[in-house]
């Protein structure tokens, strides 16, 4: 996702202040922009494409963490400040959870994800030592995982367009590819995932498992409740510009048949964060 998310984000992942708002891009800006998917793109290149929207920058994040009942009501909640770094090899995200109502940090996590291998996850709580847990593993008994933060599936070469599969996602046409990973994930066999024909942004996922008959049993569903455009910088010839970049600032994950969901909200973004290098 233009996320994070990036957060995760990220993650889902991000950039700019979550605010009430629409829950799709204004179309209006989205569509006077030239298109970011060539015509007769392969699915390799539309997740390229998803991939190219995380920001290559250091950038900084601070949001919540909300799991609520099919009631509305708040089970769990966490405050969470992210740092995504890009241009490192490998790739980093540091983030620090802690808890709403004390404000007492209750994890610190570290996620590296070498160019051309898997990521990594190490969680280590106040007074503890480092715990290796897997991707598919969740958050804190949230219905996020490791894989929702990391976006692990979008690095994942074994790809294909799923005819008939295509749909629309929040009013917006997308195209929808169908990916699997290298090497067993922690009983996550593939990932669908739903991208904007026109921005190339990852509108929605699912993570799968085999069903035994050679189809697909949907596990989780994350999907971008608003998506935005937000101010952003880069470096362009040596010169630095005011630029734009569509992103979520709000996502949804959801196991299937749960009885809750968990919703991953970014509040503050920065894109030239200080101390950045020593972290």
């Amino acid at each position: 996702m233009r996320f994070l998310a990036a957060a995760a984000a990220s993650l889902l992942a991000a950039v700019s202040a979550a605010a009430p708002g629409r829950t799709v891009p204004e179309d209006a800006a989205r569509d006077r922009e030239p298109a970011a998917i060539p015509p007769g793109a392969t699915a390799g290149e539309i997740l390229s494409c998803c991939r190219a929207m995380l920001p290559d920058r250091p950038v900084e994040m601070r949001g919540r963490i909300t799991r609520r009942n099919r009631k509305g009501i708040v089970s769990r909640e966490f405050a969470f400040s992210l740092l995504m770094d890009r241009s490192k090899e490998p790739a980093e995200i540091s983030a620090a959870i802690s808890d709403v109502s004390s404000g007492e940090e209750i994890l610190k996590v570290k996620v590296l994800r070498p160019r051309g291998g898997d990521a990594s996850v190490e969680i280590c709580a106040p007074g503890g030592k480092p715990e290796h847990p897997p991707l598919s593993g969740d958050i804190l008994g949230t219905d996020v995982t490791w894989m929702d933060l990391t976006l692990d599936f979008l690095w994942w070469t074994d790809a294909s367009l799923e005819a008939g599969r295509d749909e629309t996602v929040h009013g917006i046409d997308c195209l929808a590819i169908l990916a699997k990973p290298p090497r067993p994930a922690g009983g996550v066999d593939a990932a669908r995932v739903w991208v904007d024909r026109k921005t190339g942004c990852m509108m929605q996922a699912e993570q799968l498992a085999s069903d035994g008959k050679g189809g697909w049993k949907p596990l989780r569903r994350l999907w971008g409740t608003r998506i935005r455009k937000f101010p952003a910088h880069a470096v362009e010839n040596g010169v630095r510009v005011e630029t734009k970049r569509w992103m979520a600032s709000a996502v949804e994950v959801q196991r299937s048949g749960g009885i809750h969901r968990t919703k991953i909200s970014i509040e503050s973004v920065d894109d030239e964060p200080c101390g950045a290098e020593g972290r």
